[in-house]
């Protein structure tokens, strides 16, 4: 490895003894070598550290943080303010890549000098069975503007690749802010600031959806996460543009997923949609959540339940 290694890869590690080495070995088998693999450890109950600390390759380095984050974004915050390469890729320590990813990445960097975000597609895997593969459509990349990513977003963490600098330039991830959807948020402040993004064709990881310990699993959302002031801000920056309803539509569509969320993991009471909607953008989609989350808990989640079911066989079917 080179002191300026082309990749800074970033593995935030709390409670995932049972998948961090293939989430490390994924990384150090790389098609593409020229990459420095940054783990940040929180402190894990588990024996995670202990599983780390077999690796004794020289291309990893390791920091140990005092107390947890959620949502990994403090460790991820650390990962980049360390990094010594110009661009950042990151995996989730439950999630395993191809061994292709950074090969891919690095062709699509070296197209041009305007890509500062990108992206790769990737599977849903459950008890090691593949339920999903997502990718772009179109074979090599596709570039895309602001405007399309807030309607076409088929991606996650453990694919993204951008440059160190957009994330510092948009003040990282919302550590100390959020428990959930802090991804999503950074995701949205860089794509603006860099005015688009790319969309690999390829596919890059594996999302494993069985995985222990598990975020979505754990936390629910609050009602000061899902004000989401990225996205308002937004709407203040572009209001009269024809970008003001797709911003507004993004906004719904992450407040009604955080509500299903919750209502998913059962919690006592879960927060309000009254008055927290843009109901000019979707008011099909807006009254009906409405209409529904008025219900009365003990009618609300059976039919909450059932509809979830309707949902997913619609979707496996067609």
């Amino acid at each position: 490895m080179s002191d300026t290694p082309f990749f800074s890869v970033v593995i935030p590690v709390y409670n995932k003894e049972p998948h961090i080495a293939r989430a490390i070995n994924s990384v150090l088998n790389q098609t593409f070598q020229d990459f420095e693999l940054i783990i940040v450890c929180d402190p894990s109950t588990d024996n995670s550290n202990a599983e780390v600390a077999k690796f004794t390759d020289p291309r990893i380095r390791v920091f140990h943080r005092d107390e947890p984050g959620p949502g990994g974004y403090a460790a991820r915050n650390l990962g980049i303010k360390e990094a010594k390469a110009e661009w950042i890729a990151f995996l989730d320590a439950d999630d395993e890549w191809y061994l292709d990813h950074l090969q891919n990445s690095k062709k699509i960097i070296g197209v041009g000098n305007d890509i500062s975000f990108l992206a790769a597609g990737f599977e849903e895997i459950d008890k090691e069975i593949k339920v999903n593969g997502l990718k772009s459509n179109t074979e090599g990349y596709k570039k895309l503007s602001f405007d399309e990513y807030l309607s076409y977003s088929p991606f996650y963490t453990s694919t993204v690749v951008a440059k160190r600098e957009l994330f510092l330039s948009v003040d990282l991830f919302p550590e100390g802010k959020m428990k959930r959807g802090g991804d999503v948020d950074t995701w949205l402040r860089a794509i603006e600031k860099a005015g688009g993004y790319v969309m690999s064709g390829h596919i890059g990881s594996k999302y494993f959806r069985d995985a222990e310990n598990m975020v979505t699993r754990q936390n629910f959302y609050t009602e000061a996460e899902i004000e989401n002031r990225a996205i308002k801000d937004l709407i203040g920056k572009y209001k009269g543009s024809q970008l003001v309803r797709k911003i507004m539509v993004k906004f719904n569509n992450q407040v009604i997923y955080a509500w299903n969320q919750n209502m998913h993991l059962g919690i006592k009471r879960n927060f309000s949609l009254t008055g927290r909607l843009y109901f000019k953008a979707q008011p099909v989609k807006v009254g009906f959540y409405l209409v529904l989350s008025s219900l009365p808990l003990f009618i609300l989640r059976p039919l909450h339940r059932a509809l979830f079911i309707f949902a997913s066989f619609l979707s496996a079917k067609f």
